[in-house]
């Protein structure tokens, strides 16, 4: 199994999984609740360095794990009725079509960052919003998501 993110619904809690055959990766990234708030985070099989962290108003989740032929990840609840996700490993934007795999039948998204839809609602207009306010800083060739000291 190569280096890969598992995203999926089950009982109105969100998982997040990582996992790699390869030497360790870092698999990090944003979740935006836009309209709602995240609630009930729970982390899975985190090693010395991983983290998850919530912002203050609780639409944000800020992830970092570092895989290695093993699974991380991490469990959520939340009362938004759409989610933006922005996925990387080791610092570069996952592949849409050959690292993220969502739902039962691990269909890949579009684009990423990607939207995911809780309603029918909107479901048309597959575009992320532009008011995230999340920060992404070049870093060389790669971008990352920035933490704002606010939130630290």
């Amino acid at each position: 199994m190569s280096r890969r993110y598992a995203v999926w619904e089950e009982d109105n809690i969100f998982k997040i999984r990582t996992t790699t055959a390869e030497l360790s990766k870092v698999f990090s990234g944003v979740i935006y609740a836009g309209e709602g708030i995240f609630t009930d985070i729970r982390v899975v099989r985190l090693d010395r360095g991983d983290f998850v962290r919530l912002s203050n108003d609780k639409k944000r989740i800020y992830f970092s794990f570092s895989t290695n032929e093993g699974i991380d990840g991490l469990n959520f609840t939340t009362s938004a009725r759409r989610l933006a996700f922005f996925l990387f490993i080791n610092n570069r934007k996952a592949g849409p079509n050959l690292e993220i795999f969502l739902g039962e039948n691990g269909i890949h998204p579009v684009n990423n960052p990607f939207m995911i839809y809780m309603t029918d609602e909107n479901r048309d207009d597959d575009s992320v919003p532009e008011d995230l306010e999340i920060s992404m800083e070049p870093e060389g060739d790669a971008i990352t998501a920035v933490i704002p000291e606010s939130e630290m």
